[in-house]
């Protein structure tokens, strides 16, 4: 007598199970995307910026070369990065062998 709802039960499961998985995960979302469409995500005045508004230059000063690094920098960096394996450019440190943070000295 209990046979039957579990047939129809596990019958009804498995259908839900593979109309899961043949579907994409949004086609029954009841909540609105987080993003903007992309016509929708520019100013008001519709202009975009040209690639050179992000470039180096008035906000931050350049070297002629166009790195925001001068050449003795890099190889400061360079030497450093081959000489520790643990070195981060970000802090100018490394891992010493007592377990504690060093700053990175080059001849540099």
């Amino acid at each position: 007598m209990l046979r039957m709802p579990k047939t129809i039960s596990a019958l009804a499961l498995g259908v839900a199970i593979s109309a899961a998985t043949v579907m994409p995960a949004h086609a029954l979302s009841l909540i609105q995307p987080a993003y903007k469409p992309q016509q929708q995500a520019q100013s008001s005045d519709q202009q975009a910026y040209p690639a050179s508004a992000f470039a180096a230059g008035k906000g931050e000063e350049a070297t002629p070369n166009g790195y925001a690094l001068s050449q003795t920098e890099i190889n400061h960096i360079k030497w450093c990065a081959a000489r520790y394996t643990s070195y981060h450019p970000s802090d100018n440190s490394y891992m010493a062998a007592a377990g504690t943070r060093a700053q990175c000295r080059s001849p540099y």
